[in-house]
């Protein structure tokens, strides 16, 4: 797992923000939610969650987040 990419949209039914991580290399859904808020703090929960379920394949060294890298 080279990168993460994480993307948000919002749900044009409930209108809950939701958040996908994706293995950037092959696009596999590593994670996915619905919050009441688009924050840093979730986010980071749902980069927590990847790590935690998908870690032992290899650590992460970024996450892509609509054009922006953050370093991992």
């Amino acid at each position: 797992m080279t990168a993460i990419h994480l993307d948000w949209n919002t749900n044009k039914i409930n209108r809950k923000e939701v958040s996908v991580a994706l293995d950037d290399s092959s696009r596999y859904i590593l994670a996915e939610d619905e919050f009441d808020a688009a924050t840093d703090e979730n986010s980071i929960a749902i980069v927590e969650n990847v790590l935690n379920e998908y870690g032992w394949i290899g650590s992460s060294r970024s996450v892509l987040m609509n054009g922006q890298i953050s370093i991992i």
